[in-house]
């Protein structure tokens, strides 16, 4: 149905009006004050949308949620589930959108987190995850008679108290442990631990490959997930030697290593660390230093008027600049009258943005160049602006 047919429309001030609106269209409803466009758009369009929507609800579900009544009217044809959005006056929050606002971005937030599908914000490329299954099914397609080594790695802050760690090993039921790659007994592995061991995994299983194993392999694979969370590795073996292969419950792309964990309504929340741009910190704005205003009269040598900068005249940070500038024109092989046109593009990023600066000294017997590192006009506005108290630096 390309429309949405309203027969008989007798809400409030109407008097029982036949329309037909186009779906898929920007639709404006016009008419003097009294006129009933609110009566046609909220109190009968939305209305019965909304109403439509919290009767195809559960009873548990309908306890929780405003019903309204059904609007005056003979007929709706062609209606789906509807939002409205009220003209109201705007917050001053600047974490405030349409969205927030009729929190359908509550609803958003859920929908992606569940039935999202992630990409590589790099490359593009699709993320992809394993689940029990499919490492189970990865393991059963390899040739049969491979030897197989099933490990689960073991968390960081628990390989770093090994007694306490083989202990609960043994409890469980485990007999080896795979500690800096060399597979031991608990009891060997307890004592020679290392002081600093790198890695630790527990040989959940050894198998080898054949018809009718996938019920044992699957139980030591859930094992293994149970004990690390997110991965599973294996040894392979191959030619008289062995490969280890690592299977990751998370989403990653194998191309580039890049992965994510479970994804959850936070991760697209901008109010959430998880979910806010890291540069603007979810407010949709980003400060910044724009260098065309640190530029004075530049007709003027840069050491003389052409930087005009954040600070008074003949202030402690004008004479510090004027030394400054000057290894800078140096490195371009420029004379001290040098303008700000005449500065080449690799002179001006180190200017605004910082750098290695050669002072032109010579240190030590061996008259090494003195470097050091120069921060940038840019860089510079930009931390004392972060670190300032007061709307005056």
């Amino acid at each position: 149905m390309d429309s949405i047919r309203i027969r008989g429309a007798r809400q409030h001030n109407l008097r029982g009006i036949d329309v037909e609106i186009p779906r898929g269209k920007l639709v404006v409803i016009t008419g003097p004050s009294g006129s009933g466009k609110s009566s046609l758009a909220f109190h009968t369009l939305f209305a019965e949308g909304q109403r439509r929507f919290v009767e195809s609800l559960s009873a548990y579900a309908r306890q929780f949620l405003d019903q309204l009544e059904k609007p005056d009217v003979d007929a709706i044809e062609g209606l789906s589930p509807a939002i409205a959005i009220e003209q109201r006056s705007g917050g001053l929050n600047p974490r405030s959108t349409v969205a927030t606002v009729t929190e359908i971005h509550e609803h958003l937030r859920v929908l992606w987190a569940a039935a999202g599908v992630p990409h590589d914000p790099t490359t593009g490329e699709k993320l992809e995850r394993m689940g029990a299954a499919d490492i189970v099914s990865a393991i059963s397609a390899m040739t049969e008679g491979t030897k197989v080594v099933l490990l689960a790695p073991v968390p960081e802050e628990e390989a770093r108290d090994p007694e306490r760690l083989i202990g609960d090993l043994r409890r469980q039921g485990f007999v080896r442990v795979r500690v800096d790659g060399e597979i031991l007994e608990l009891e060997e592995a307890a004592k020679s631990w290392p002081e600093m061991a790198k890695t630790v995994e527990v040989v959940v299983d050894r198998l080898v490959v054949r018809p009718g194993g996938e019920a044992r392999l699957a139980d030591s694979v859930e094992t293994a997930l149970r004990i690390c969370g997110t991965e599973a590795r294996a040894l392979i073996s191959e030619d008289d030697a062995w490969k280890e292969i690592s299977f990751q419950t998370s989403y990653r792309n194998a191309s580039t290593g890049f992965m994510i964990g479970e994804l959850s309504p936070r991760h697209f929340s901008f109010n959430s660390h998880l979910g806010a741009c890291p540069a603007c910190e979810g407010l949709g704005t980003e400060t910044f230093c724009d260098p065309t205003l640190l530029l004075g009269d530049e007709s003027l040598p840069l050491a003389k008027g052409g930087i005009k900068g954040w600070w008074k005249p003949k202030a402690q940070r004008e004479t510090a600049f004027a030394r400054e500038v000057i290894p800078i024109l140096r490195m371009c092989e420029l004379s001290e009258s040098a303008l700000f046109d005449e500065l080449p593009e690799k002179g001006k990023a180190l200017l605004f943005h910082g750098g290695e600066l050669d002072t032109g000294w010579r240190i030590g017997t061996e008259k090494k160049k003195q470097v050091k590192k120069y921060e940038g006009l840019c860089v510079e506005a930009e931390r004392k602006l972060r670190d300032a108290r007061s709307e005056a630096i």
